[in-house]
């Protein structure tokens, strides 16, 4: 081959790195394309390729100076063989190259298909397999265009270069794509899910020298880069991922992408290596990644979620294990939001809880239908006197040969289930039900607040109920308000506002629960019509630190300057009551008076004054 220049050497490198970048083929393709023209000041190239059984010379690739397109997919078709085998033996002289240039007065061919805008042609023959399959046909608008020994060479380097490389692949992906895809996955280029289980299994007859760790990962708030940047760049950020989990992890084995953002990583250590040492070296990882992705997506918040199987069994099931190391990713999810974990060992404890959690939902329906649901009464009393004015419904669960469950052991089972809505719909059923019995009996009532769960807002058939069942027992509006969370507010903005605006009207009132548990804002209180807050009990929790008692006086005042309510939570002992009667709060709730009781004791319970 005739010698390139020095210059040219450079971009044969650049084209070499566009290969190895492994982009797909045929934007590979167009890149080298548009180096290649860029190079030689050309007006177009085009790559056309030849089907011989037809006599068609077909445009398949095309690159222009003014980003004009085109001439893709266009064809031309010898109806006669006689031109058709004058043009390919045309390659045959000249050291198999065809030129034509305006100036010699010759009539541009018909093979060229924008021949308006041709000055000077260079046609260079690709051959596959040591056959003729087109060629690479670069255009110069100007005529007079004399074309160096250099030139040449390079587009023949060009042409070496898409037939041994680009071509190839594509031939590879078009006919061997459903092989491709069953093997790996092509955003990240990893290897798929099966082929990783095969990998775990191949690598069981090591155990005797060594540990076998498998490693569940996935990423908080990745959703936000796919919404915020695009489908494109969150395909880019799993591929970059993928690459840096290769780069960093030396006892690496194999790693796979499962699903969406979750990865499967396979590897290998001394057996002498602890659990604790294993979770550190892998939390370090974790921690230089997240710094990374900052960096680069400052805007999302992405965090790494870990969870760690060690497998010391070769006759320990394979899905089982990666089951576990999902498992402990999942709960080092929750478990972060508590205690910062990022990263835990599967434990048995772990599939345990699940198994519980799943037990509780199976056997909820049943248990209301058998009465094991019960509704209980937290009594509010005024901070001085400590008289009985109003309470909090809460259900209780007792299971058959099981002790009493709190709502903490199953509400947020069932509220990620979605289940939580049939049992609020028992709690508000039962709580008419008891008011409306103790009204027809003479007897003294007191309003009663009914939480209000957030799932109730993806089904929006709350109040549809709450009509039902008034209609049914007749209460005053007054009798009943409606509770609902911080995150309620923050999270369903829209359809509280419809909702709280339907309650009033219906007489009932609103109030804000839980406030100050990690959702608030003071924008809330200005946003939504409410009639009153609860703050939470976590303020009292600390013996009334400076800070807390500083927090609960300012809340009280804001909240009376807004003309809402105040009702204080937790209150256990007699100096918090105190303090809570100074701040000018005049409700409280907690078991200073009484624990939650059934309705009969609470009845005996109002007018008391203590």
């Amino acid at each position: 081959m005739e010698e390139i220049r020095n210059s040219d050497y450079q971009l044969i490198e650049r084209v070499s790195k566009i290969v190895n970048d492994n982009m797909p083929v045929n934007e590979s393709i167009e890149h080298i394309l548009a180096e290649l023209g860029t190079n030689l000041g050309l007006y177009y190239i085009t790559i056309k390729e030849v089907s011989p059984d037809e006599h068609i010379v077909k445009c398949t690739y095309e690159w222009s100076a003014d980003n004009v397109k085109e001439l893709i997919n266009c064809e031309s078709r010898y109806v006669y063989s006689g031109p058709w085998d004058e043009w390919i033996k045309s390659y045959e002289n000249e050291a198999h190259i065809w030129t034509w240039d305006k100036d010699r007065g010759e009539e541009c061919p018909v093979r060229i298909i924008r021949p308006e805008v041709a000055g000077s042609i260079i046609q260079v023959p690709i051959y596959r397999y040591e056959v003729f399959a087109g060629c690479v046909e670069c255009v110069d608008s100007r005529s007079g265009r004399e074309w160096s020994e250099n030139e040449i060479a390079l587009i023949k380097q060009f042409g070496t270069i898409l037939v041994k490389y680009l071509f190839k692949i594509r031939e590879i992906s078009d006919t061997s794509s459903d092989v491709l895809t069953e093997l790996y996955d092509r955003t990240t280029r990893l290897p798929k899910y099966e082929y990783f289980c095969k990998e775990i299994e191949s690598n069981l007859s090591q155990l005797d020298n060594c540990q076998l760790v498998i490693l569940s990962i996935d990423f908080s708030n990745f959703k936000y880069v796919n919404e915020k940047y695009g489908h494109q760049e969150g395909n880019y950020c799993l591929e970059m991922i993928a690459k840096d989990i290769y780069r960093h992890s030396k006892w690496l084995i194999s790693c796979c992408r499962s699903h969406s953002d979750n990865f499967l990583i396979l590897g290998k250590c001394d057996k002498l290596i602890t659990k604790t040492r294993i979770r550190l070296a892998v939390e370090g990882f974790a921690e230089e990644e997240e710094r990374k992705l900052a960096e680069r997506y400052f805007d999302c918040n992405l965090t790494i979620n870990l969870g760690i199987h060690i497998i010391r069994s070769d006759n320990e099931n394979i899905e089982q294990a990666i089951s576990n190391a999902n498992l402990a990713r999942k709960f080092a999810k929750k478990e972060k939001v508590r205690s910062g974990h990022t990263c835990l060992l599967y434990e048995p404890m772990m599939s345990y809880k699940i198994k519980q959690d799943a037990d509780y939902i199976s056997t909820m329906s049943k248990g209301i239908e058998n009465g094991e649901f019960f509704v209980e009464y937290q009594p509010l009393t005024t901070t001085d006197t400590l008289e009985v004015v109003s309470c909090e419904a809460v259900v209780r669960w007792r299971r058959e040969n099981f002790y009493k469950l709190m709502p903490a052991d199953f509400v947020p089972i069932f509220e990620k289930d979605g289940c939580i809505i049939k049992v609020d719909y028992f709690v508000y059923d039962d709580v008419f039900k008891s008011i409306r019995n103790r009204l027809d009996n003479g007897q003294n009532v007191v309003p009663v607040a009914l939480n209000v769960n957030i799932v109730h807002f993806y089904e929006n058939r709350l109040l549809e109920y709450i009509d039902s069942i008034q209609e049914k027992y007749q209460i005053p509006p007054e009798l009943i308000s409606f509770e609902m969370d911080e995150r309620v507010f923050v999270k369903m903005y829209d359809n509280v506002t419809v909702f709280i605006d339907q309650l009033h009207e219906r007489g009932y009132s609103v109030y804000i629960d839980n406030f100050g548990n990690g959702y608030s804002s003071l924008n809330i209180l200005t946003s939504f019509k409410i009639d009153g807050i609860k703050i939470d009990r976590a303020f009292l929790r600390s013996n009334l630190e400076p800070n807390n008692k500083i927090i609960i006086s300012c809340v009280v005042e804001m909240a009376g300057k807004l003309g809402l309510k105040v009702v204080t939570e937790g209150v256990e002992n007699e100096e918090q009551r105190q303090f809570i009667e100074n701040t000018g709060c005049k409700l409280i709730q907690g078991n200073l008076y009484s624990c939650p009781v059934n309705i009969d004791k609470l009845g005996t319970m109002i007018g008391d004054k203590v």
